[in-house]
């Protein structure tokens, strides 16, 4: 009971600080590593709102390696010891990726000439993630 409330309140957090501080880093109004946004808020506002900041980048961070292995994960009841291993290099190859390339994407996002797109850019993203969750899930149902 105690781990499910947990589970939940993490995601919860994620949803939250995720959306607020991935638009902030999108427009430029935040930085990306958590270094420079602690020294910034250290200045301006204090001890308590840095610990805050570096709390909610902490959450942000941790995200990147614990959305994709709970997505992953879903599809292996219950996962073997090989696959846990292969789930914790994905996840953390997402997270190592999300890291080098963030400022390139957005970057390519912010130079798309948005009147063509007119939210093409999020169906596009939406139907290819629709899709690997249904590849992944056909896939696990083959492996079981």
């Amino acid at each position: 009971m105690v781990k499910s409330v947990i589970y939940w309140l993490y995601w919860i957090q994620v949803a939250l600080l995720g959306a607020f501080f991935l638009g902030d880093i999108y427009r430029g109004d935040a930085s990306l590593w958590i270094v420079d946004e602690v020294r910034t808020r250290l200045q301006e506002r204090g001890p308590g709102n840095a610990a805050f900041i570096a709390y909610a980048y902490l959450i942000l961070y941790s995200s990147a390696f614990a959305f994709p292995y709970s997505l992953l994960v879903m599809g292996l009841k219950p996962p073997t010891a090989k696959a846990r291993l292969l789930l914790i290099f994905l996840s953390s190859w997402f997270a190592f990726s999300w890291f080098v390339f963030a400022r390139p994407i957005f970057e390519f996002i912010r130079n798309l000439p948005w009147d063509v797109w007119n939210g093409g850019l999020l169906i596009l993203w939406c139907s290819l993630t629709f899709l690997l969750v249904m590849l992944w899930e056909r896939w696990s149902r083959r492996k079981r």
